[in-house]
């Protein structure tokens, strides 16, 4: 049961991402009308996807995604997420460390 609570959080987490990489690139071909412009400057920000190789503000938003680049992607997002899960079993760690202390204080003979 903990192992699954824990995994809902991953989700939540990972859907949210809370924490961000840095500042987006503004990319010269992709308009801020352009039907994926919110979600380029998401993973633009989260350093997800960067644009091509070499390649200085500018995205290709009408480029299929080849294979090297999706695995790219990929691994940039099991990072992330590797991240997140260390994070929240240290998390959980001190939270069980602190309600076993907190249980013996409260279980202590008078």
């Amino acid at each position: 049961m903990r192992k699954y609570l824990l995994y809902i959080q991953l989700v939540i987490i990972f859907i949210s991402f809370a924490t961000g990489a840095g500042a987006a690139t503004v990319y010269i071909d992709v308009a801020a009308d352009h039907w994926a412009s919110a979600s380029i400057d998401w993973v633009s920000k989260k350093g997800i996807m960067t644009g091509p190789a070499g390649a200085q503000a500018i995205f290709l938003p009408q480029n299929p995604v080849n294979r090297a680049e999706l695995a790219t992607v990929i691994t940039r997002t099991d990072a992330r997420i590797q991240r997140r899960i260390d994070e929240l079993e240290s998390r959980i760690a001190e939270i069980e460390h602190t309600s076993y202390l907190l249980e013996q204080l409260l279980n202590k003979p008078q």
